[in-house]
């Protein structure tokens, strides 16, 4: 069964299209993970953004367009407007005054999760057409 934790903390990186920002999280998911489709990755990561208290009683999750990143809205380490922006925030639709709001980055989108950008394990080169 695998196991998931936070990813190691270091320098950020660039994400297809966006610059790299602290506001981007990592949570990886250690040793072999079978998907539905059929093949599965050795290892797994997700990126995400948050908004909002982690004491919170009540989360939001945000999944995002496969064409988009999980920057739904600004945040203090990367003010740029996310792609709904007008909807997440304080006294917003989906108010971050009350709610803890948590937007992953799709699987296999270049945003950041585990995708054919993805270094291979054993060569460290990107997966390419073999991710499955």
């Amino acid at each position: 069964m695998p196991s998931a934790l936070w990813c190691p903390s270091g320098a950020a990186r660039a994400i297809y299209g966006q610059a790299a920002t602290e506001s981007v999280k990592r949570v990886c998911v250690e040793g072999r993970f079978e998907l539905e489709t059929g093949g599965h990755l050795e290892g797994l990561e997700v990126a995400y953004e948050e908004w909002g208290h982690r004491e919170a009683e009540r989360v939001v999750l945000l999944f995002p367009a496969f064409s988009t990143s999980s920057h739904a809205s600004s945040t203090v380490s990367d003010p740029t407007a996310g792609w709904w922006e007008g909807f997440v925030g304080p006294r917003k639709a989906i108010c971050t005054n009350t709610y803890r709001v948590i937007c992953p980055a799709n699987v296999g989108s270049p945003f950041g999760s585990s995708s054919p950008l993805s270094a291979c394990a054993a060569s460290g080169a990107p997966l390419a057409c073999d991710f499955p």
